[in-house]
């Protein structure tokens, strides 16, 4: 089973390879600007489905043969974000701070009210349609109250409207598993397996070097990126460290996961490709400079092709080709107006979302 945080997807899914290797010119196909949607909005995969959601206005769903409307309001109470979740739903948070199961139809469960704001919420769902939620700390919400009861972990059923279970103690970056939840505690030198049922510690895996966050379940393994820019994966059965990886060419090893249970780093000036089944490191190397020179990249801002490419976007709005070879040259394809905010694929076509609230579909000429 494999479990995979890649941030524009709903569903714990990996990046599908639905691009072809296609050099320039890509044409833009249709472009829509949405209104009040700035650099907040995001993409959103679910399944085949692509979802554009705006925070406090709503949500609207992508096709690739026309552009979509303006967002329509979520139910009765404003969007504040979608959160990734297992069992074909997702949830919905909004700024009230209420939680609810969300369905790519638009239906949506009953709320919960978790008594702050919205934006101290980060929650993920589980297989059972029940909801971790991680709380920010008192400290850092303005609408704490006296008497706030410092919970940093509970566990909810937005259905029956109760919370489960809660603990204290600061943890962060939370990823699903098979009926447990797994969390990294706040400094970074333990990552925690608890029973999603009862809250109980299965496991504590203490380490070294801090862990930054959990971005992967594969073959067995939980799989975390350290400070160090190491990747470290830890038997889910029994918390013991079993696989380990080091990628010179990324001092922050930030990528997607992809259908074949690969994380791919790309920074735009290198890539690697790690298998997460064995941490064995596949490929690492060095892009030669492009037509434009080096470019940097962010690692989530990358989407497989066909025949062993990527299609990624550098810092400055361009979207560049390139093959996952040694000295292989990026080759620039298209070039968005302002900063690329979201980008991912829809079939065959290339979905990007800037900055400015401007969403592009493109295809090869």
């Amino acid at each position: 089973m494999l479990i995979a945080r890649n941030p524009d997807r709903l569903d714990w899914g990996p990046v599908p390879a639905g691009l072809p290797a296609v050099g320039a010119p890509w044409v833009v196909a249709w472009r829509t600007d949405i209104p009040g949607a700035g650099a907040a909005a995001r993409l959103r995969s679910h399944g085949c489905r692509l979802f554009l959601t705006v925070p406090t206005v709503g949500v609207a769903e992508i096709t690739v043969d026309a552009p979509p409307p303006c967002p329509s309001p979520l139910a009765s109470e404003p969007l504040l974000q979608l959160y990734p979740g297992l069992g074909g739903t997702a949830v919905a948070v909004d700024g009230g701070g209420g939680i609810r199961r969300w369905q790519p139809d638009g239906v949506t469960g009953p709320r919960l009210d978790m008594q702050c704001s919205g934006t101290a919420l980060d929650p993920i769902g589980l297989d059972d349609g029940r909801v971790a939620v991680l709380r920010a700390p008192a400290a850092t919400r303005p609408d704490a109250a006296a008497g706030d009861d410092g919970w940093s972990l509970a566990v909810v059923d937005p259905t029956a409207g109760r919370r489960l279970w809660q603990r204290s103690g600061r943890l962060r970056s939370l990823l699903p598993g098979p009926g447990v939840v797994f969390a990294v505690e706040a400094d970074g030198r333990a990552v925690l397996c608890l029973e999603a049922a009862s809250g109980n510690i299965v496991w504590r895996h203490t380490t070294s070097h801090p862990i930054d966050d959990l971005f992967a379940s594969c073959h067995g393994h939980v799989w975390c990126r350290g400070s160090d820019g190491g990747l470290v994966g830890i038997a889910a059965g029994d918390g013991q460290a079993s696989a380990w990886a080091a990628l010179a060419s990324a001092s922050q090893p930030v990528g997607i996961v992809d259908g074949l249970g690969r994380l791919v780093v790309c920074t735009g000036i290198a890539i690697a490709v790690v298998d997460l089944r064995t941490g064995r490191v596949e490929q690492q190397a060095a892009f030669a400079p492009g037509v434009h020179g080096p470019m940097r990249a962010h690692g989530w801002r990358c989407l497989p092709a066909g025949d062993g490419h990527v299609v990624f976007a550098d810092m400055n709005g361009r979207v560049h080709l390139a093959a996952i070879a040694a000295g292989a040259r990026p080759a620039p394809i298209w070039d968005a107006p302002d900063r690329i905010t979201g980008m991912t694929a829809l079939g065959g076509t290339l979905v990007v979302l800037t900055a400015g609230g401007c969403l592009f579909a493109l295809r090869p000429a």
